[in-house]
């Protein structure tokens, strides 16, 4: 993976020669929140709390492999890589340092979203939303669950995230106050087997 970080750069022709090595460019706005949280309450019938249980946990690996299979990712590969890094989560979890909400229709996990907290920065990480639960304003109020969250601490930490151009998060946390700060290119390459690079002429 390459990253260019250099502020409103965007997707154009001087990155032409990574696309043509076969690497997928994405582009990512970094958000943050230093002025007043626009709040959101929890919709009725809507439960959000920390993830705690074994059951919890395994609901919030289905949904985050269910939302990636449904961008076009492997599920074999990918859930084999979501259960590793969630492994390393549910230990700083423990620690302390990150905390984990699930958003609950009775026993079914329909949102959740993870934040990083500290001193000075506070660090949103995925925020996912079952499709039949989806435009019903749980993800904002997931939003102000994690902002609450990483202020009770540090009351002066300054949440920020990064987010897809043009995806719907960002939509959602700019509704909740957050700012553009930046721009980011990415070249990522995909896993190896589902791109070969073309043979050199004789």
């Amino acid at each position: 993976m390459f990253g260019w970080d250099t502020p409103d750069m965007t997707i154009g022709a001087e990155h032409s020669a990574f696309t043509d090595l076969g690497y997928e460019l994405e582009q990512m706005d970094v958000l943050s929140l230093t002025g007043s949280l626009n709040r959101s309450a929890v919709p009725v019938g809507i439960v959000i709390r920390p993830i705690v249980s074994e059951e919890d946990w395994e609901q919030v690996i289905a949904l985050q492999i269910d939302t990636a299979v449904e961008q076009g990712y492997d599920r074999d590969s990918f859930g084999s890589y979501t259960r590793t890094r969630f492994d390393a989560r549910r230990r700083q979890v423990q620690e302390g340092s990150l905390n984990w909400f699930g958003a609950f229709d009775g026993d079914l996990l329909v949102a959740d979203l993870g934040i990083y907290r500290d001193a000075v920065v506070s660090r949103f990480q995925e925020v996912e939303t079952r499709p039949s639960h989806r435009k019903r304003g749980i993800c904002a109020a997931l939003v102000t669950t994690g902002v609450d969250w990483a202020k009770a601490k540090f009351p002066a930490t300054v949440p920020v995230l990064q987010a897809f151009s043009d995806g719907p998060a960002g939509r959602i946390y700019r509704r909740c106050g957050f700012e553009h700060r930046e721009t980011l290119v990415m070249a990522i390459l995909p896993p190896q087997g589902t791109y070969e690079r073309p043979e050199e002429d004789a």
